[in-house]
This record gives C-alpha cells, structure tokens and sequence, in this order.
C-alpha cells in the first residue's frame, strides 16, 4: 500500500507520537506509563478486534486534515490503585498525545477531535497507510496492546512531502486553472510600492576588484598590499542585492565609514 521511502518516512514520526501518547496516558494514570514493542504492521488480528474498542478521531492543521482510528482493548487498562482507565478516556488521551508528536515532528500545529466509535470491523483496516502496534501498561496489570490505523489522508501529511496514495488510486491530476489577464495588469506598476518598505535588503559598497592567480593568493600574509583596479579617490559601487544602483564617494561620519551618494544608476 506503500512505498519503502513513506514507510522509512513514517516509521521515524511514528516513534515521535507514540512518546506523546505515552506522556499524555501516564498523566491519566497518575504514574509512569511504560511503552514496548512499537512497530509497522500489515493488519489487525481478528481476535483482537473482537475484543476491542474502536473509535475514529480527526486531525485538523493549516497543513490539512486526516483520520486516525484508535483500537484499544474494551477492558480498559488498568492503573493502580485498582482503578480502571475506560477505553473513552484512553482513546482519546492517546489521540491527543499522538497529536501533540506529530505537530512536533512534522512542523504543524495539530489538533485532534474526540474519537467517534466505529463497529470492530476487520474491514476497517483497510482504509490505513499505515497500522502502528505498541503495548502500554502502568505497573498494576499485563500490558495492553494498542492498534492505531493512520489513514491515507493523514499518511500524507506525514511522508516527508511524498504522500502516501492507497492501493488501487492513482494521484488525482487535472489542469490549472488561471484567471484571465486583461488590460487592469498594465496598471500595476502603478501600485503602491510602499507596501515593500519594511523588506530588507543587503546593501554593498564595492571599493574595486582585482584578478589573481592562486600561487599570488597562497603568498598573502599580514602586511601584504591587493590592488585594485581604482585610481585612489575615484567613486564606489553601491549595489543593492548585487545590482548595481549607484555611485558615490567614501566619508568619515561619527569615526565610522559611509558612502555619500553621487549618482543613481539608470536602469
């Protein structure tokens, strides 16, 4: 359903969530929750289904949006003091934690919404791009394993810029569509320039050049004289981004070095 590049890809966020999400259980719990055997798998167990809560929650960000079903078991996971964490409150605390590490992985701000249920179905797995399998316990109980199914649609948002396209569907390519050009673009150098006022640019005084060889570049040391291909006295470049825009004379201002402009270049 992938290529090896989204599964390397993926595998490497993967580990980023699932740190999250163990962050965000141990705080239910009230103690330290322990993770183990984190891995890419190809399916979901029949019999694992069956005894398994299922919901789906939503991940929103400016990058977009995508699905992540949450498989927990329906006994919950135990934590002590004899309680119980109910497989709502785990569902949910593990989609938010996977959040919290995929916006720290791949760079957006995500969200994700409260799991809606879905039937354990064996069919729901496949609409993934991915399936991640890891254990989780507290310490007061066995382990429990935990199934996340990354649909396709957040696949792609966690590929390193190469989305994940499920079996059977090809990319989806159609024509750009562009506005009509007409006579209002003549206008535009009539705009109001000052809307580029606060950009930077890198502003260079060029005193002169000079062309040497490398045996004349080895010999340079402390004292050595470069000439340059001005007379002493002559006006200075002033170039804007590399472009040359005007001419001026070297001064003194306040013991520091400036340049009083002479000429502007026409372009």
């Amino acid at each position: 359903m992938t290529t090896n590049t989204n599964v390397d890809a993926f595998a490497a966020i993967a580990g980023s969530m699932v740190e999250s999400a163990v962050d965000a259980i141990s705080q239910v719990a009230g103690t330290s929750v322990a993770v183990d055997d984190v891995e890419l798998v190809p399916t979901i167990d029949a019999e694992v289904l069956e005894a398994s809560t299922v919901a789906r929650a939503m991940f929103q960000s400016d990058a977009g949006s995508g699905g992540l079903v949450v498989v927990v078991p329906t006994s919950g996971l135990a934590a002590p003091g004899a309680t119980v964490i109910e497989p709502a409150v785990l569902i949910d605390a593990l989609a938010g934690g996977a959040a919290t590490g995929l916006s720290r992985a791949v760079g957006a701000s995500f969200q994700a919404s409260p799991g809606e249920a879905l039937p354990a179905d064996p069919g729901i797995t496949g609409m993934a791009a991915h399936i991640v399998k890891f254990a989780i316990g507290t310490g007061a109980g066995a382990p429990v394993l935990v199934h996340w199914i990354v649909e396709a649609s957040l696949g792609a948002l966690t590929s390193a810029g190469e989305p994940v396209t499920p079996a059977g569907e090809g990319p989806s390519v159609a024509p750009a569509t562009l506005p009509e050009f007409g006579a209002s673009v003549a206008g535009g150098n009539q705009r109001d320039l000052y809307l580029l006022a606060d950009v930077p640019m890198n502003v260079t005084v060029e005193l002169g050049r000079a062309v040497m060889q490398v045996r004349d570049l080895l010999s340079l040391q402390e004292g050595s004289i470069v000439e340059l291909d001005r007379a002493a006295g002559a006006v200075v470049d002033v170039l804007v981004n590399g472009t040359l825009v005007a001419r001026g004379d070297v001064v003194v201002v306040d013991d520091e070095l400036g340049v009083r402009i002479t000429e502007i270049v026409e372009r």
